[in-house]
């Protein structure tokens, strides 16, 4: 999947890098959102591990978002994956206690619907 950027719009909050191995689309990305000077106004995700940990190590200015899905779990979220963000689907978001946890583990909540 070639990279493309998703809301990098100005009222946007977030975007996505996806990539089909390339690293210089993350730097790209990063790039153009610091030149706009808009670092903590948005954040990242990619579903590729490798792609987080090398967006982190070129911007660790940035947020990170992740979902409950790869986390496993608000706590491990912060804990593991050092993210202020989490994206739950609304089926997660009816789970007894689930907002109350992403809460107390000072996490911003995300719904977005699977398609």
């Amino acid at each position: 999947m070639p990279c493309r950027i998703i809301a990098a719009a100005p009222k946007a909050t977030g975007f996505v890098a996806t990539t089909s191995g390339s690293k210089t689309c993350g730097c790209m990305i990063f790039t153009l959102v610091r030149d706009r000077g808009m670092p903590r106004d948005r954040f990242f995700f990619s579903f590729s591990e490798d792609m987080r940990r090398c967006l982190a190590a070129a911007a660790c200015e940035f947020r990170k978002m992740m979902t409950l899905d790869i986390a496993k779990s608000p706590s491990l979220a912060v804990a593991v994956h050092h993210a202020p963000i989490i994206e739950n689907t609304p089926a997660q978001m009816r789970k007894p206690g689930l907002v109350a946890a992403c809460r107390k583990a000072g996490l911003e909540v995300m719904v977005l619907p699977r398609r």
